[in-house]
């Protein structure tokens, strides 16, 4: 079995597609449980090379190419005389992950229920969320598409901060800009295409900002949603890790 290398490398250049997806491979991109020391870095290890992965396997890159891992944008690309940055984002319930966080060390296998953890949720206390684990109550639940539209809202939520990164002077910008979330939220099962066409009506307004992302790539499941105004589209993601 090959040894899997733990560390994203600060520069990595890679001659054609096969080295590239070898070296892909060979990353380690498992996340520990939130108990175990799971970092920022890890999701973005996982949610990035998994989007490299999909886009070299669908011969979006040409070579020689040059991957950079730095900070403000996260990754950098540069091939073909092109330079891609890409800035990583994750989309999740901040409350819900130290409720189960909490459930974890005090040993109680707890089922939570998602709507308990909706958008806005003001910060609990250890006891409040105690009671949450201990009563294993239902909250108001899901109706109709608000899933979907609660979906909408979290994806521009995560949009909108990172923006506010993206217009700082310390931020570079390249050819291309993209925006990737890893969509981590508590929610069930979304149509995929209510939710998007929810979220390209509120993106509207944004693809008019002078200062923005080129486009925005949302990982959900396992699934790799790809915006550029003024059109979507959906794809599987490749996993070389499975």
């Amino acid at each position: 079995m090959e040894k899997k290398d733990t560390n994203i490398h600060s520069e990595y250049k890679a001659s054609s597609k096969d080295e590239f997806l070898r070296y892909l491979k060979q990353q380690d991109i498992s996340v520990p449980a939130r108990t175990e020391g799971r970092t920022s870095q890890d999701c973005e290890r996982w949610a990035v090379f998994r989007l490299l992965a999909t886009w070299a396997t669908g011969d979006y890159f040409s070579y020689p190419l040059r991957l950079v891992h730095e900070d403000k944008p996260d990754f950098r690309v540069y091939y073909s005389e092109r330079e891609l940055g890409i800035e990583f984002s994750e989309a999740t319930s901040q409350e819900m992950a130290e409720t189960a966080a909490l459930a974890a060390r005090e040993g109680k296998d707890s089922l939570l229920f998602m709507d308990q953890f909706k958008r806005g949720t003001k910060k609990r206390t250890a006891s409040e969320r105690r009671k949450i684990i201990q009563d294993k109550k239902f909250g108001a639940g899901w109706a109709d598409d608000e899933p979907e539209r609660e979906w909408k809202l979290c994806m521009m939520d995560r949009v909108l901060a990172k923006t506010e990164d993206f217009n700082k002077p310390d931020f570079e910008k390249f050819d291309k800009n993209w925006l990737l979330i890893y969509d981590n939220l508590p929610l069930p099962h979304i149509k995929i295409d209510v939710a998007m066409r929810y979220l390209m009506k509120h993106l509207n307004r944004y693809w008019l900002k002078k200062n923005r992302y080129d486009g925005v790539l949302i990982e959900t499941g396992n699934e790799l949603v790809e915006i550029h105004p003024p059109k979507w589209n959906q794809k599987p993601i490749i996993d070389l890790w499975s």
